[in-house]
């Protein structure tokens, strides 16, 4: 078994050996063609640090855009690519249902203003119809109450009352008069408070319809772009708008890589460089 052991233990050991002398023999390689490069005439040891500092800019910019914290997710920037031609008219036609919104807000606070003020108006009218009925029962009142008291004088103290009576039948004509008059006013008046009412309801409910197919346009329109409002929306096209270019740099960045690649590499494949690449 201990000779099974070693036996194990020197193959181990083998293979590491081997392994090491590999991985020297890389490095060694690679040492050499350091001192291959190093070793080149200045002129063609300047082409190639051209072609690869060319190489390592590009590299840089593709770990820049990499490295972007700020970077749009795949998931909204190939959702806001598929939807790029319509995203302008998308924006605008949002935009103006956000206006028209607030627009119809402030007409719908308006009308509900007027209605309050018309309840109130007509409100008023009946307390004033209500309150000149009262006043002609007490006019009326009060002429019965004239007519017995000058009755009793004339038929108690035998006085002529004829002027009495006449003073008091005039009285009660003009003040019931005045009333019937300003009674009749104010029922013209309730009669064009109701009909302004029943226009203004009309014209609310229209509004409300207005309203709500806005909203519903709206709605839709959020729900579409998965956005809350106009002003985000505007935000991710603007954001879409960088990130497209971005990448268009990265995948620009991309191909010149692959060029620069082959050409430093064929450049070096020229010299006694075993691992060009």
């Amino acid at each position: 078994k201990e000779l099974e052991d070693g036996r194990v233990q020197l193959a181990d050991a083998k293979k590491e050996i081997e392994l090491l002398n590999g991985e020297y023999s890389v490095v060694t390689a690679y040492l050499t063609d350091t001192e291959e490069i190093e070793a080149l005439p200045s002129g063609e040891k300047d082409i190639i640090s051209i072609a690869a500092n060319r190489l390592k800019a590009i590299e840089q910019e593709r770990q820049n855009y990499l490295s972007k914290k700020d970077r749009m997710p795949d998931s909204v920037y190939y959702r806001m690519k598929e939807r790029e031609p319509e995203l302008e008219g998308a924006l605008s036609k949002m935009k103006d249902a956000e206006k028209r919104s607030s627009v119809i807000k402030q007409d719908l606070q308006r009308l509900s203003r007027e209605k309050q003020a018309y309840a109130y108006r007509k409100e008023e009218l009946y307390g004033m119809l209500a309150n000149f009925r009262g006043m002609a029962v007490i006019f009326i009142g009060a002429l019965l109450v004239c007519v017995v008291i000058l009755a009793v004088l004339q038929f108690s103290l035998s006085l002529d009352a004829t002027v009495g009576y006449f003073v008091a039948v005039v009285v009660a004509a003009i003040a019931m008069t005045v009333l019937c008059v300003k009674y009749m006013d104010a029922g013209r008046e309730v009669h064009r408070v109701e009909r302004a009412q029943n226009r203004l309801i009309q014209l609310q409910n229209k509004v409300k319809i207005k309203y709500v197919n806005n909203t519903n346009l709206l709605n839709y329109l959020y729900l579409k772009y998965q956005v809350k409002n106009a002003s985000v929306l505007e935000k991710q096209c603007s954001q879409y708008q960088e990130e497209k270019e971005a990448r268009n740099q990265y995948a620009e960045a991309e191909a010149k890589k692959e060029y620069y690649v082959k050409q430093l590499t064929e450049q070096l494949g020229h010299y006694r460089v075993r691992y060009p690449q």
